[in-house]
């Protein structure tokens, strides 16, 4: 997913959640998290929402995080587990 194609990410995170049966697995670059900040405009699939605004989107949808793993390789790339 890149963020800078979709309009309305709240809407976007609502359709996923209406569309999921019990788990979604989310796999970004949320800003904050970005180590390589200065490159971040060379990557050309930048996420431009914190890792909060995930969270709590989630949660408005039913989804509960269960888990987040950092690449090791380059910890701003983190996979995110929802549950319901």
């Amino acid at each position: 997913m890149t963020a800078e194609y979709i309009e309305n990410l709240p809407k976007f995170f609502e359709n996923i959640c209406n569309a999921a049966q019990k788990q979604i697995l989310i796999l970004c670059r949320p800003l904050d998290k970005e180590i390589y900040i200065a490159n971040r405009w060379k990557n050309p699939f930048p996420t431009d929402f914190i890792e909060e605004f995930l969270i709590s989107s989630m949660q408005k949808n039913n989804f509960r995080l269960q888990s987040l793993t950092a690449d090791e390789e380059n910890p701003s790339v983190i996979a995110y587990d929802f549950r319901k």
